[in-house]
Formats: C-alpha cells, structure tokens, sequence
C-alpha cells in the first residue's frame, strides 16, 4: 500500500502538474509545437530543432530545471489555451502582441529574430518589395495564406491586404493551395518556409521571394500562473545562456543570425 501510494504521488508529480517544486529542483510542463520542425524536429538528433535545443541548453546550465513536455505535440492554439488555464506552464517561441501580452508572462530575453517572407510558385515572375506590391499586383488569385492559428492573418489585414486564408494549420495544405491556384503567396517566417520546402521536396514547385516584409522577436512565455521563483529560476538561466553565447550558437546552426 505504501509503495502504491509513493508511486501515485511521483505520477502526480510529473504527469498532472506543470510544475513542482523540490528543495532546488523544478519541473515545468511544457509541449512541443506540431508542423513546425525548425522549432521542434524530435525525429532529427543532430538538429532536434531551434526550442528544443534552447531547453538543452537551459538543463546543461541549471540541472535543477526539468521541462516536461506533453505525450503528443500540440497545434499552438491549443498549446495556448492550455497555457491560458495553467495546464502548461511554458512554451517557447512566440512573438509578442498585445493579445499574447494579455494572457502570457514573457521572459525578457530574445531567443531569436524572425524574418517574414512570401513565397509563390516557382515559375511566378512577380517582384515584390513591400506589402504595397501584394497590393497592387495583378492577379484573380492574389490570396495571400498564413498558419491557422499563427495571427499572422491579423497583421497581414492590417497591412491593407483583403484575401487572406488562415484556414489550414500545416505548411503542406499552404503549399498546395499555392500550386493549385487557390492563392498566390504563402507569408510565413523564412525559417519556417525553408525547413518546410525541404521537407516536402518542393524546390522544383515553389520559391522564396528575397526580400523580408517584416522582422519580430520570438521568446519564452510563461503561464500566469506560474510561481515567481520557477519564472525568476528560468529566467536567470536563459539570462546565463544568452551572456555565454549559447542562444547565438544556436541561432547561427539554424540560419537565423
């Protein structure tokens, strides 16, 4: 009975709460990100993606930290809701704006800068420099789509664009709404379109344009329900990395120095 009882409190301690506390030691629940391989990639062991070495990098620095990431990945709106309700209480790698602002805590250290980029098919001769010229191409399917999920359709619409899909959440079903002629570019960061158009062996069918439309920085965010001495525990280690170098080490394997 005993044992019984030591073994359904460990279950409880890893597996129900985000986070726990023993003399130094702290678990914070976490999940991985689903269709985003840069970011999390667990199939690649040498590049097992750019949040999941960060959190490497914080374990090697402060051993005290555990992050415990959920059974299955999560698609970000529901890693969001579930961050909003304390069920996780990290995650890494979202952009601030003021709605996340509202329902997260953010750490203060950048984990990396995004450049955002169009890419259209690979035999569109268009040009594009500035959001203008989306605006004033010329074209029936001039659709522009972006993650479901993403808010990217926000500040896209904002820019003055009008036809925006964020109907799908996966870079596939982007791509192909892309080369069947449903929309004509697909806005997403560069990273993420690199990654993406080499996993799905689309060279040969679609382009990046070069020129960056937007840049944001992407950082940890803690549920708000998080204690201060977990936040301020990973927040130093993050701090201690990004002084050692560690976070440009990083950034620089990944291509997003």
């Amino acid at each position: 009975m005993y044992l019984h009882k030591v073994r359904f409190l460990f279950y409880l301690l890893v597996h129900t709460a985000f986070f726990s506390a023993a003399a130094e030691q702290i678990y914070i629940r976490t999940s991985y990100q689903d269709n985003n391989i840069y970011k999390y990639n667990t199939e690649n062991s040498q590049s097992p993606g750019i949040c999941i070495e960060i959190m490497q990098a914080v374990k090697k620095i402060d051993p005290d930290i555990d992050f415990i990431p959920t059974t299955e990945p999560m698609p970000l709106l529901r890693i969001k809701a579930n961050m909003k309700i304390g069920d996780l209480g990290v995650f890494c790698g979202l952009i601030k704006n003021a709605e996340q602002e509202a329902d997260f805590t953010y750490f203060n250290t950048v984990l990396y800068t995004l450049r955002y980029k169009v890419a259209v098919a690979i035999d569109d001769p268009i040009k594009i420099d500035s959001f203008n010229d989306i605006r004033n191409a010329s074209a029936e399917n001039n659709v522009v789509v972006t993650a479901q999920g993403s808010g990217y359709d926000n500040f896209v619409a904002k820019q003055g664009i009008m036809s925006i899909d964020a109907g799908a959440k996966d870079y596939a079903a982007n791509f192909q709404k892309i080369l069947i002629g449903r929309a004509r570019f697909f806005y997403q960061s560069e990273v993420g379109l690199r990654y993406s158009i080499e996993s799905l062996k689309l060279q040969n069918k679609v382009k990046i344009l070069p020129t960056p439309l937007h840049s944001e920085e992407v950082f940890f965010v803690a549920s708000k329900k998080m204690p201060k001495k977990s936040f301020e525990k990973l927040s130093k280690a993050l701090e201690n990395i990004d002084q050692q170098g560690g976070l440009e080490r990083i950034r620089i394997k990944y291509k997003l120095d």
